[in-house]
């Protein structure tokens, strides 16, 4: 508790943190007699973090990642190291810190998950996004993709 504010975090669905927020300031007028003062903006922000398995064909959706990756091991060649072949592993958009003042929403990733081999597809995905809004932007992306 802040006081201007509430943090509420846990492993559920963002629907039940907003049903539990309801619930608790519901609670807090009647048992406590909190009195809303009407100042400033009333927000809810949300940050939904996931592990999901995406079938994404990077080689097609990002076909640049090949030249990238082909650069990478040349240049590592030059080196006398092993060609190592990498690949995708994520990605990350988020807004210039320095062009808003006050809350800013966390940050869109997606990311390989750790000690996971890539051809599991498995991924750790955040997004400044309700929980069902996150899988649905995700289900768009694999569509999209694929």
């Amino acid at each position: 508790m802040y006081p201007d504010g509430l943090v509420v975090s846990t492993k559920a669905s963002t629907d039940l943190l907003d049903a539990f927020l309801d619930d608790l300031l519901q609670w807090a007028k009647t048992e406590l007699g909190l009195v809303e003062m009407g100042v400033g903006p009333r927000e809810r922000h949300y940050e939904s973090a996931l592990i999901v398995m995406l079938r994404i064909e990077t080689s097609r959706a990002f076909p640049w990642i090949g030249k990238l990756t082909t650069k990478l091991k040349e240049l590592q060649a030059g080196y006398g190291l092993h060609p190592f072949e990498f690949s995708f592993n994520g990605i990350s958009v988020a807004i210039d810190p320095l062009t808003h003042v006050g809350r800013q929403p966390a940050p869109f990733t997606i990311a390989r998950r750790v000690n996971v081999p890539f051809e599991a597809d498995t991924y750790y995905t955040t997004a400044p996004l309700k929980t069902a809004d996150h899988l649905a932007l995700l289900e768009a992306l694999e569509a999209a993709l694929r």
